[in-house]
């Protein structure tokens, strides 16, 4: 018997906080390269420097801006969907590590391309196609995030998973500040827009060099989900000779849709897809917000300039991941190792009202002060994340991680694309209106959302009276000491399971 570790041994937490950095730093730097490089091509350098002055044309470069961030969402999101839930599933049978690789690539290869699009400012938009492509194929956001989370998945126990899945998603603030900071710094400088670029090129190389050394593979050979050798590649018989290449592809993604379609005893098939339902409605809310809050703080009244919105986008970050590093493990702690299933809903629930109030402050700002309590009053929004994750690694095998969060990662990546396309179809149509209005739309998505987390606590609630589960009584705290808090958490594999209808 091991004593437990006094600390929580560091794993994948460097690898999503460099590579969220880059993200982050690319993700608003993008934005504004597409105004600058849009306005450059229409206008001359009296409008471009002073727009808020110039309505109309801003009103003009705004639409056209929103419509290049829709374009190059749909370049890398939709080709980096299929690979995500291809990647995913496949990390099942051979392992973690090594495709954990691909994702840093391609944010690599994106930079060096965005790096020239920036220096040469008059080239042509178009190139970002380059960008876009060799981050999809590689599997961009969404393969990283399935790696590092069924990583994290492998090395935790119940009793410890919830909380490293909230410090997993606290990098991604705290990684996302960190990377806004420095675009707002460097970004104002000569030729600032090309030094991030170089800045998250050498990021990428560097995470890159930390997972082939440093991280070990968290899934053993023994606990893999084995291939029948009698089993034909999906295709064999009805695909052409020279498409059967694309077997391994399809069967993977087959198998990860399976995991939410299988039977499961008790309410677990009904809670999988229900949770799944909240998480795509709430991707399809943040990617508007996030493909539309710079926009919006660039637009007048506000007319921040590259500063204002890196030290904004900061303070939202911080706070978020501030809140999951130290409040969330108290709030653990007073709940006690009693704590159940349904009352984790509540933090889910206080989540989503934070999120909702932050939206509806956003589409009623006006001055910047207003605008400022947005951080505040949205820090608690990551709870929500945290909670329903784990509660979807405790319905499922743990062989089957992979292939839950490649299908997870693929819905949110084609609702991704979805809310992208609404919110700048929206946000264009009303900005001489209301320029908050899709904000607020937004927020109402967030409701539904907290509707259906509602009734998902008081139909577990129900089960457990009527004796139907007993999935609610499941202690997510149980400090076993016969089990060190970061030792891997692996059962045996469990037979294959039986796919029919969605029918619950």
């Amino acid at each position: 018997m091991h004593n437990k570790m006094a600390c929580i041994p560091v794993t994948v937490e460097p690898v999503l906080f460099l590579f969220m950095m880059s993200l982050f730093m690319m993700l608003t730097t993008n934005q504004l390269l597409f105004i600058r490089k849009v306005c450059a091509s229409h206008f001359n350098k009296t409008v471009c420097s002073n727009l808020s002055t110039f309505k109309m044309e801003e009103d003009a470069i705004q639409t056209e801006a929103s419509h290049w961030i829709l374009f190059f969402s749909i370049c890398t999101n939709v080709p980096g969907s299929f690979m995500s839930m291809f990647l995913g599933a496949t990390s099942d049978r051979v392992g973690r590590k090594y495709i954990m690789l691909l994702p840093p690539l391609g944010t690599a290869v994106s930079a060096a391309v965005f790096a020239l699009s920036s220096y040469y400012l008059a080239s042509p938009l178009g190139y970002i196609i380059f960008a876009a492509l060799a981050v999809g194929f590689t599997g961009g956001m969404g393969t990283a995030y399935v790696t590092f989370i069924s990583y994290m998945a492998d090395i935790t126990n119940h009793a410890s998973r919830t909380k490293r899945f909230g410090i997993l998603e606290a990098m991604v603030f705290i990684g996302g500040t960190v990377g806004l900071l420095c675009a707002g710094m460097v970004g104002r400088v000569n030729h600032g827009f090309t030094i991030i670029y170089l800045v998250v090129l050498s990021i990428q190389i560097l995470t890159m060099a930390y997972i082939a050394c440093f991280l070990d593979e968290s899934l053993k050979p023994e606990n893999r989900l084995a291939r029948n050798d009698k089993d034909k590649p999906l295709g064999a018989g009805c695909l052409p000779r020279r498409c059967l290449c694309l077997g391994p592809i399809l069967d993977s993604m087959r198998r990860s849709l399976t995991v939410f379609l299988a039977k499961r005893p008790g309410n677990k098939r009904k809670y999988l897809i229900t949770v799944q339902v909240i998480n795509l409605l709430s991707v399809f809310a943040m990617a508007g917000e996030m493909d539309l809050l710079v926009l919006f703080t660039k637009h007048s009244p506000l007319s921040w300039d590259v500063t204002t919105i890196g030290i904004f986008m900061a303070l939202k970050n911080t706070l978020k991941g501030a809140v999951l590093i130290v409040l969330l493990p108290l709030l653990f702690r007073c709940i006690g190792k009693e704590r159940v299933i349904h009352r984790d809903m509540v933090l889910a629930q206080v989540g989503l009202v934070s999120s909702i109030l932050g939206l509806v402050n956003v589409a009623f700002s006006r001055h910047t002060a207003i605008m400022m309590l947005v951080p505040l009053v949205g820090c608690l929004s990551g709870f929500t994340g945290a909670v329903l994750s784990s509660f979807k690694t405790q319905l499922v095998e743990p062989n089957e991680f992979g292939g839950m969060f490649a299908c997870t990662s693929f819905l949110d990546t084609c609702l991704q694309v979805a809310g992208s396309l609404l919110f700048n179809t929206l946000y264009p149509a009303t900005l001489h209106i209301w320029p908050g209005f899709s904000f607020l739309i937004m927020a109402a998505i967030y409701i539904v959302s907290l509707i259906i987390v509602i009734w998902l606590q008081w139909d577990m609630k129900k089960a457990i009276k009527e004796g139907k589960n007993d999935l609610g009584h499941k202690r997510l705290l149980d400090e076993s000491d016969d089990e060190e808090e970061d030792a891997v958490y692996m059962t045996s594999l469990p037979a294959p399971l039986e796919v029919d209808s969605i029918g619950i």
